[in-house]
Parts: C-alpha cells; structure tokens; sequence
C-alpha cells in the first residue's frame, strides 16, 4: 500500500513511549507512526539512520537509543504501493546529547484496487459471435470475441474461469486463469480460444539472419506452441511477397530472377510451381489475388540494361499469367496494389503528389481518388474482408504505426503505438483481427542497427498483441489464409 506520511519533528522529550525501547548513552529518537485510510498497511515500515535500520509498527511508537547528536536523516521505505507519506520519506531532525527527540509520521492509504483488462483472442476458422463469460468469485463478466473488457479488483492473486463458450471452441488456457493484481497499473490477463481448425499465415522471413528471404507457412491456434514450415518453392534466390488463391490450395509469389522479379504460382498440393511471367526484360511484383479468385493485381515495370525498372506501374493478368492490362500509366512509382473482395476496387500507393499516398480507383484505372492525401507517408494498404475498411500503415506521427480507414478515407483510427515501426498490416478471414511486422522487441533496432522485424497478430481494437516468430530473422509481408 502507498500512504502520505505526515512528519514532525519536536525537540528533546520525555523518555519512550510504549514501543520497541532500547536504553543506553547518547541521544534518542522517539518515532510515532500513524497509518490511516480505506485499506491501511499493516505489515509496518522500515526507518533507517545513523546506518541502522528499525522496524516501525503501522500504530504506534518507536523509541532508538544511542545515537550520535547532530542533525540526522531519517530514511523511510517499506510502504505499501497504496500509502504515501503525508510529507516526505526523508524527514530530518536534531538530536542532542542525553535528550530525546520526537518524530511523528502518518501514513494514508487509499483503497488497493487496480483496473484488470481481460483480453479475448479467438483463433481458428471457426467463431463464437456472442463471446464469453469470465466467472469470478464475485462476479461475472461478458467477454467479447475478440477485444476486451475492464474491471476493478482489489489487488493480489485473481482467478476466473472462462465458460459460455461455443460447441466447437475450447480454451487454450488452463482453468482456472490466474493472474495478480498490482496497484498503480494497468493489469492484463489474455485469454485465447481456438474455433474450428487452427488458421494459417504465409509470409517472408529470411531463412538467415543476413541470408534471402523465403515463403513460410505458420499455425495458429492460440496455444504457446507455434508451428512454421518453410514452403518448398524451386528455384529463386529471394521469395517474397505471397498470396493465397481463394480456396488455399495455392500461392502466387516473386521470386528474384535476374535482372528483374518474375511472378510463380505453387500448388500446395502437388509440386507443380508454374511461371505466370515470360519476358526476362520487365520485372514483376507484389501480387495479389482477387477474392473471386478471376484476377491477379500486381505491380510492374520494363527494364533498364542495368537491371533497374524504369516506371512501376499498376497491372492485372489472370491468375495462370494470360490477358494482361495494364491499369495505370504515370510517371510516379504506382505499387503495393490490393484487390477488394467485391472485385471492383484497387487500392495502392502512388507518390504522384509528392510523397506516398493511398490511392483507390476501378479496375480500368477510372475513378482515382486520393484516400490520406497527407505530407507524411503511407503504405501497404489491405482491404478487410467485407470491403469496408482499408488497413495500411502510415509515419504520420513520426515512426510507422497501423491504421484502419473506411473505404473513402473517412473514420481513420490509430490502431497501434509504438515506438517502434508497425508494419504491412493483414486482415484475418473473419476481420477481427490483423497480422502486422513489427521490431518493438529488438532492442538492437532501439540502437539504431538494422532492424529485425517479427510477425504479430492483434485485435482490430490494439489489444491482445501476441508475437508469433521469435528467433529474430527478419520477417514481412504477411496475409492470412482465406
């Protein structure tokens, strides 16, 4: 508990009072404690001087003998985090030779409760719309599906169980969760639940720590064990960028093909991997394919004899490589495209006003709007699955973090806050909750060292982060299986 402490300071006294006492020569301290308050502290104090250290009882007085004369210090420490000291926990005072000084100390207590947040993330392909309940001994509390609820408890150990939960879903957590309650922060228990199968996320990650990237495939159902396989693709000295058909059966991805990227598709199924691109001199990136699984979007430029695209530019083919359009035509870089599912829109980045922007426009290039329209830079725009809303992430507050808009640039929210970059954000199937990349956990990236990002999985609300790869080989471009 945390208490005020009131101090005053008297000159000689008369002899001890009802306290501990210790008699002998020299000067004497006669310290009266009084703690006051809703939940007062009743373990005691510690006061320290002359570099002795006396127990202090929460009522009452406490009487040091054989101290040096002269003006001494007095340390206060061992309060609760709910009292405070009335004044200061370093109060001085004259001793003088053969006399006893008086020192009188109160300590206020406030309540001890905290405010609890129970996050709820719910994986699997399978939902459970009306969430859960969380039963403690004094209560019971609704629980979303995904998101989450506050409570205030008095602080030390809390449990609940979690129950309201739908046939087909189970907790990943033991019974009952357990947590502690401190005073004087925001306390957070996490709950995960799995529905259904468990869901898949496929993204970059470098096979090294300096080596080129590949295509992974990673399990999540909530549970403390994570399972990721390095998707066997042939050939290519980089894999990036991937996208999943409609039905999950396959992956389009760019595999690094001098001079330039050429675009493969892979069975997951069978080892068949076609190549969707046939001219060597014009590189092709970023796919992304539509939810009626009719059109790949992409971004793509000629080549220069060095290698380098002369104008990146937004286009469409089918997803086997035939009847390619080519959708914009500028002398900006135009990438980073993203199909909606209603498969009439194409957001992308476009740095035609002078800095990155997100753009949407139809299919045929018509219809350009301007969504941020900001002088800071923006990037990496998805769609979530009812065609609503655009996720992407933005530096408009000085370091990248992950946005979510609707789809005509109004309703803008900040999803995270970190201090660190929040990057490529991924709609999960149901969209409740986003796959991000983000270096908030490397601390050689705080020093200013390349940054190593780690894939994550939220909440669309912020809470519920959890950090799905953990051995720090960089990672990017997520997006959830279908």
């Amino acid at each position: 508990m945390v208490c005020p402490l009131a101090l005053t300071s008297c000159g000689q006294g008369a002899g001890a009072g009802a306290g501990a006492t210790a008699t002998g020569s020299g000067a004497r301290l006669m310290i009266t404690t009084v703690t006051t308050g809703l939940d007062p502290d009743t373990s005691g104090y510690t006061a320290t001087l002359q570099g002795r250290s006396v127990h202090l009882d929460p009522n009452g007085d406490t009487t040091i003998s054989d101290l040096a004369p002269g003006l001494t210090s007095v340390e206060l420490s061992g309060a609760e985090p709910n009292c405070a000291w009335h004044r200061s926990n370093r109060p001085s005072v004259e001793l003088i030779d053969g006399g006893t000084a008086s020192l009188e100390l109160e300590v206020n207590c406030v309540e001890s409760v905290a405010t609890l947040r129970i996050v709820t993330v719910t994986w699997g392909k399978g939902t459970d719309p009306d969430g859960y309940r969380a039963e403690l001994p004094d209560r019971a509390v609704t629980l979303p599906e995904n998101g989450f609820s506050v409570l205030t408890l008095h602080t030390g150990t809390v449990q609940f169980d979690v129950t309201d939960i739908a046939p087909g879903c189970r907790s990943q957590e033991t019974t009952p969760v357990e947590g502690t309650i401190v005073f004087g922060v925001e306390n957070t228990i996490q709950v995960d639940l799995l529905c259904g199968e468990p869901e898949q996320v496929a993204f970059t990650k470098s096979v090294s720590q300096a080596g080129a990237p590949s295509v992974f495939l990673v399990t999540l159902d909530g549970s403390d064990t994570v399972r990721q396989s390095l998707v066997d693709f042939s050939g290519g000295s980089e894999d990036s960028y991937p996208t999943w058909s409609p039905d999950g059966t396959a992956i389009i991805y760019q595999i690094k093909e001098y001079p330039g990227f050429a675009l493969f598709r892979k069975s997951l199924q069978s080892p068949v991997t076609t190549k969707l691109s046939t001219n060597q001199f014009v590189t092709q990136l970023q796919p992304d394919w539509s939810l009626d699984g009719l059109s790949v979007v992409y971004t793509s430029s000629p080549l220069t004899a060095g290698g380098d695209p002369t104008n990146l530019d937004i286009y469409l083919m089918d997803p086997d490589g035939n009847n390619i359009r080519r959708v914009t035509s500028d002398t900006a870089v135009d990438e980073r495209a993203s199909l909606s599912p209603d498969g009439t829109s194409i957001a992308f980045v476009s740095n035609r006003s002078g800095n990155r922007d997100i753009y949407v426009m139809s299919l045929d290039g018509t219809g350009l709007v301007n969504l941020t329209d900001d002088p800071a830079d923006d990037d990496a725009p998805r769609w979530s699955p009812d065609g609503t809303r655009l996720a992407f992430a933005s530096n408009r507050l000085g370091n990248y973090d992950i946005f979510v808009m609707n789809r005509d640039g109004t309703g803008l929210v900040q999803v995270t806050e970190d201090i660190a970059d929040d990057l490529d954000p991924a709609w999960a199937r149901g969209g409740k909750k986003l796959a991000f990349v983000s270096a908030r956990d490397d601390n050689a990236c705080m020093t200013g060292s390349q940054c190593r990002f780690q894939l994550y999985v939220m909440n669309l609300d912020g809470s519920g982060v959890t950090r799905i790869t953990t051995d720090l080989k960089p990672a990017g471009t997520p997006v959830w299986k279908p």
